[in-house]
Order: C-alpha cells, then structure tokens, then sequence
C-alpha cells in the first residue's frame, strides 16, 4: 500500500466512521451540551463533514472543484451561507443555535463520502509533496491531510464518542 492509499482509506474511514456513529442517534441526542455553549455532536458531525469536503474538493485537486456544500446547495438547507468556512473560530452562540436536523447531517455525511476516493485518482506519492503554501513550505499536501485533515477530525470523532458517553450510549468499534 502506498501513501496515496493509505491517505485515502484513512479520509473514507472518518466519513463512514461519523455515519455509524450517528446511526443510534436521536435530535436530543446530537443536541446534547454537558454545559451551555459546549459543543454539540451535531456541530462536530457538520464540521467534519465540511472538513472532508473542503479537503476532497478544494485542497487535493491541483484545480479546485465545487464543493457538495454549494454545488447540492447543502449550505441553503443548512440556511448558511455558500461561503461559511468548516465552522472553525464560531462564536458559542453559533454553536448552541445549530440545530439542521439529524436526517440532514445523515445525507450531507452520505454524499461527501462517494467523492473521497475520486479526490486521489491519479495521484502518485510525488503528488503528497506538492507545497500547499508558498510561505510555509513544510505545508505539504501529505502534512495537510495526514495533520490538520485526518488527525484533527479523528480527534473529533473522539469528542462525538465523549458526548455519547456522558448520555450513557456506547460507541461502535
């Protein structure tokens, strides 16, 4: 297996990772919040969906793609915004007020999760040292996937198993 490989089982492990996390779930569920302005795993759910799909349209292509968000027009069922960003730096008040609806998150989940492996086609390990950022060139496409896409949204799905467990609901393995 080679790195392109293994980055892309990675991605699609997170994506079909989240939908059988919330698969048990109910919209009491992903609202919970163990105190006001806490997280809620439907803000968790929608941020790593974005994350992945920003990741898989925008930053993997050497020429950009829409992303699902606004080509299916996810961000007008959301009532967002096209251009809202992966929910990174919002407020607690943004955070408690998001409340889309499970069956939403579900599908959004679904159709980002086909358009991971497309993302790698063609792709070689040389193609992972392609420099993300001209003024930081340790910013590699391989450290962007491996550190700020995959290790930040399994840490993530950590928070989601949290939230699960302190409304005492096991977690799949």
């Amino acid at each position: 297996m080679n790195g392109v490989q293994v980055l892309t089982r990675e991605m699609r492990e997170i994506q079909t990772s989240l939908l059988r996390e919330l698969e048990p779930l109910t919209e009491e569920n992903i609202y919970y919040a163990p105190i006001p302005g806490a997280t809620t795993i439907a803000f968790i759910a929608w941020h790593i969906t974005r994350t992945l799909d920003d990741a898989v349209h925008l930053s993997i292509p050497v020429e950009p793609k829409p992303t699902i968000w606004a080509a299916q027009g996810y961000h007008e069922k959301f009532v967002m915004p096209a251009g809202e960003g992966t929910g990174t730096g919002f407020t607690a008040d943004q955070v408690g007020d998001f409340k889309p609806g499970l069956d939403l998150l579900r599908a959004y989940a679904t159709e980002v999760g086909p358009t991971i492996p497309a993302a790698f086609e063609g792709m070689t390990d040389d193609d992972l040292d392609r420099v993300m950022d001209e003024e930081r060139p340790d910013r590699t496409l391989a450290r962007l996937l491996q550190t700020f896409i995959i290790g930040h949204t399994f840490y993530h799905l950590g928070e989601i198993r949290y939230l699960k467990g302190m409304q005492g609901m096991p977690f799949p393995l």
